[in-house]
């Protein structure tokens, strides 16, 4: 404490003498005094004269001139006329006595010059300690001794030399927009503070925070590929920035280099504690102390999360579908009720952390034309559309969400929103349906013999895909597709290649297949294959046409007195399709089916004719 008082004391008189003696006499003044060796360290005893440090040898240094000044206050004690400190080791700052760099420097000088009392590195790392045009008053005469000790080949100048690069950086640090700087510059500013264990205040971890956020946001907007490992990893670390309730990997070490959410909460909170119980803040000031600085960092989330990117990403939504579903996506499977509760003590965080949620689901249902969509509803997109309030984020999306387009820029938001509508209903109750499907596709995937699957259920698919794909929101049925393909691939490679009459395929089977291959024309192995299933279509017509007939008798009831159900339309169509070579070839079970069909058909004929025959 007494020697900050000096240093306002020597400042105030040099303050003095600049105003009070301009129009004063030049007077001379005494010769620097000494260093008393006695009261300074040991090792300064044999160290030479900072006073002749650049003076040639046997040359007597000049005496110093200034301006008289009228009225003058008494020279401070402890500090000599040509800034050199003087006092033993215990008259040094604390933080100076402590700091085992400048020591080696001092001791090598033989002197403490005043200028190094500025080149605390911790001190000027706070831009309230350290304002804008004096944060490194002492770092040009410092460079003077640097480049005297340089001259006289002192090893111990290359630790001057590291402190005053530290300094370069902490000043950038502290007074340079950080956001106005390249990647490569805040992260050199930042490792050099890091490497040193100096502690970032709040105020720049919260502006770090930002940057870093900004920064791998950038990097998943830059890159193609949304479902790539390089893509994932990315995301990854940018959950883990701005989402505090999620706990980094075992074995990862959170520094001002990877600061989270989490972590920066945590050290407002131990800033403030710092200043109630070192600084001059009261206890009294803890809760509103407390509660600025956690929303300040709270509002880092949000900028975060809400950055410049995220918007352009909304604008150009057709470039970035898929990589903001993904980032959406993931955030909304984190962000869980359990998740919530972690942060039932952090109002300010929580808050933001919800209001990001209620957009992600609007818009994440908007992106994904699944129903509810990781809990996604019409609501959430509802309340986004008619925000009224003032808030940024908010009315930000809802503009983007609204915004007309025209033909050459069409909205797709404006798109997406109006298929919800009309196609929303029909989406989910086809949706059970339209799984099971792609359950049933998974199965036939995993058969070892393809040509054993239920050929009837794969039939069945094929045919009502395309009809679903109708009423459902585009984009839904595309997983079902994606497994159609190499389900179908495999199972008519394998069939072309079989005997005529081996697999049991009828006409409409072997057309809904036909049919099922063209639904891949970019495909091209699927043409080719589309090619292949006509020539076994033509090479196996009877068997088809036999195989079709039975199939339909198989269809209709055993008990001849069941009452009528379908129609017999299709059979006459297969009797007449079917060669009689091929009926009367018919034996063992597959004739008494015929039979049975024809008895129950005959039946069915008779009840007809009795119910309009006319009365005589």
């Amino acid at each position: 404490m007494q020697g900050r008082r000096d240093e306002e004391a020597a400042a105030a008189e040099e303050q003095a003498d600049d105003h009070e003696g301009e129009q004063g006499e030049e007077e001379e003044v005494e010769d620097d005094l000494e260093l008393n060796p006695e009261t300074m360290l040991p090792s300064f005893r044999e160290a030479p004269s900072h006073g002749d440090a650049f003076m040639e040898d046997g040359v007597e240094a000049p005496k110093k001139k200034r301006r008289a000044a009228k009225a003058k206050a008494e020279p401070n004690e402890d500090e000599e006329e040509d800034g050199v400190l003087d006092g033993g080791s215990g008259d040094l700052p604390q933080w100076m006595q402590k700091d085992t760099v400048l020591q080696k420097v001092i001791a090598k000088l033989g002197k403490v010059p005043k200028c190094f009392t500025t080149l605390d590195p911790q001190e000027n790392l706070d831009p309230a300690k350290s304002p804008v045009g004096r944060q490194l008053r002492g770092a040009m005469p410092a460079r003077t001794i640097l480049q005297y000790m340089e001259g006289q080949n002192q090893k111990e100048a290359s630790l001057l030399s590291s402190r005053l690069r530290l300094l370069e950086h902490v000043e950038a640090l502290a007074h340079t927009p950080i956001a106005g700087m390249t990647r490569a510059e805040v992260r050199a500013h930042v490792s050099a503070a890091v490497d040193e264990s100096l502690q970032i205040p709040a105020s720049l971890k919260i502006k770090l925070l930002e940057r870093w956020a900004n920064d791998l946001f950038l990097d998943m907007a830059e890159m193609k590929d949304a479902k790539s490992a390089e893509f994932k990893k990315v995301l990854d670390a940018y959950m883990l920035t701005v989402c505090a309730f999620i706990s980094p990997p075992d074995g990862l070490e959170i520094t001002d280099l990877n600061l989270t959410a989490a972590v920066l909460w945590e050290s407002a909170k131990e800033e403030v504690d710092y200043k109630i119980q070192f600084g001059s803040a009261t206890p009294e000031d803890r809760a509103q102390m407390l509660a600025e600085t956690q929303q300040a960092a709270a509002d880092a989330v949000m900028e975060g999360l809400f950055c410049d990117i995220f918007v352009q990403m909304l604008k150009d939504v057709h470039l970035h579908k898929d990589k903001l579903l993904m980032i959406l996506s993931c955030y909304l499977q984190n962000y869980t009720d359990e998740a919530r509760e972690l942060m039932d003590n952090k109002e300010a965080l929580q808050s933001v952390c919800d209001r990001f949620r209620d957009v992600a689901f609007a818009l994440a249902a908007l992106l994904c034309p699944e129903p509810n969509y990781l809990g996604s509803s019409p609501t959430h997109i509802n309340d986004v559309m008619k925000y009224r309030g003032s808030n940024v984020f908010e009315a930000t999306v809802r503009d983007h969400l609204l915004r007309k387009g025209d033909k050459e820029n069409p909205n797709l938001w404006a798109k997406w929103y109006d298929e919800f509508l009309s196609k929303g209903e029909d989406t989910s109750k086809l949706w059970p349906k339209l799984l099971e499907a792609m359950e049933s596709l998974d199965g036939m995937m995993a058969e070892d013999e393809i040509l054993t699957i239920d050929v009837a259920r794969l039939v069945t698919i094929v045919q009502e895909l395309p009809e679903m794909k109708k009423s459902m929101r585009p984009g839904v049925c595309r997983d079902a597709f994606q497994k159609l393909l190499p389900v179908l691939k495999k199972f008519v490679t394998a069939l072309v290649k079989a005997k005529p009459g081996e697999i049991g395929l009828g006409t409409s089977a072997v057309t809904a297949l036909q049919a099922g291959v063209a639904l891949f024309p970019e495909d091209t192995s699927m043409t080719r294959l589309g090619e292949h299933m006509q020539k076994f279509r033509k090479n196996s017509e009877k068997e088809i046409a036999v195989t079709e007939l039975l199939n339909i008798c198989k269809s209709y009831p055993t008990d001849f007195q069941a009452p009528m159900q379908g129609n017999i339309a299709p059979f006459l169509d297969a009797w007449k399709a079917c060669p009689v070579d091929m009926k009367n070839a018919l034996q063992g079970r597959d004739l008494d089916v015929l039979n049975s069909a024809i008895c129950w058909i005959y039946r069915v004929v008779a009840d007809l004719f009795r119910a309009t025959r006319l009365p005589c």
